[in-house]
């Protein structure tokens, strides 16, 4: 089993900011290094941040306690289409990637994904995810997973049913893309607020990753005392990742890429089991 860990930062889908991507070559050649570690595998995991949870839960019609469960996370079987938008100057252009592997057969009853229908709104994590996927040297069939940010007293059960969901037991042999950000509130440049927190924050996040320990990884994702969401951090997946490995550690680990060039907590990492 392989892991290759890696930014959600638009300009890393070849055409839509190539002049930002050639001012940080050295992440995109991380991100490289990384997929081109991934091991021969029977299926793959793309695991990303997706929209809040209330987005979801609207596009469900879903309020309160269902909301806060259901809507939790969605995935997206092999074969679905994702499009992605690429705007150049004042032209747009409109790019359709499809999740590799055979789509589910033709089916009345089946949801719009299942049919091939083209996602509606999926997010950049997914788009820029199913990007990287070129990179890969092999690519199995893939499975999208979107995790919302999720706190609070019932993100470990959350986390728990999503887990079981994804179990990584079994004969298969498994890959998995993972698609996170450290903190967004790093300077003048960031997104967010400046937050003195965030180095620590991130800190936290690279020294996991660089020693492969996933529980370190997960208290890091979840300290109290410097909390994601206020450092507008999409976490969630290194979280889940977290889990999926809690039972055991990777056997090699490397930390490929860390830094903040635009306000925002980059990583790229290469986790690999070996015989798994």
């Amino acid at each position: 089993m392989g892991v290759a860990v890696c930014p959600g930062a638009p300009f890393l889908i070849e055409g839509t900011a190539d002049a930002i991507a050639r001012t940080v070559p050295d992440l995109g050649a991380a991100c490289r290094a990384a997929l081109a570690r991934l091991p021969v595998a029977d299926r793959m995991l793309l695991i990303g941040t997706g929209a809040a949870a209330d987005e979801f839960g609207a596009a469900a019609g879903q309020t309160g306690a269902a909301l806060a469960t259901t809507a939790a996370w969605r995935m997206f079987p092999p074969g679905t289409v994702v499009r992605t938008s690429v705007t150049r100057g004042d032209t747009g252009a409109e790019r359709t990637v499809i999740l590799p592997g055979e789509p589910a057969r033709e089916d009345p009853m089946a949801s719009p994904e299942q049919r091939g229908v083209p996602v509606s709104l999926p997010s950049v994590a997914t788009l820029v995810g199913t990007n990287l996927l070129r990179w890969a040297p092999t690519v199995p069939p893939t499975t999208a997973v979107e995790v919302t940010r999720i706190a609070g007293a019932g993100a470990g059960e959350i986390f728990a049913d999503l887990t079981r969901e994804l179990t990584l037991e079994g004969s298969d042999r498994v890959a998995l893309l993972v698609i996170a950000d450290g903190a967004a509130c790093h300077g003048a440049n960031a997104p967010g607020r400046l937050d003195d927190r965030s180095g620590a924050f991130d800190e936290a996040l690279a020294d996991a990753l660089a020693a492969g320990n996933p529980v370190a990884l997960r208290t890091a994702c979840q300290n109290p005392d410097l909390p994601a969401e206020a450092l507008l951090s999409s976490v969630a997946p290194l979280r889940l990742l977290a889990d999926l490995t809690f039972a055991r550690a990777p056997d090699e680990a490397e930390l490929l890429y860390s830094g903040a060039p635009f306000g925002v907590g980059y990583f790229v990492a290469s986790w690999r089991w070996v015989g798994a």
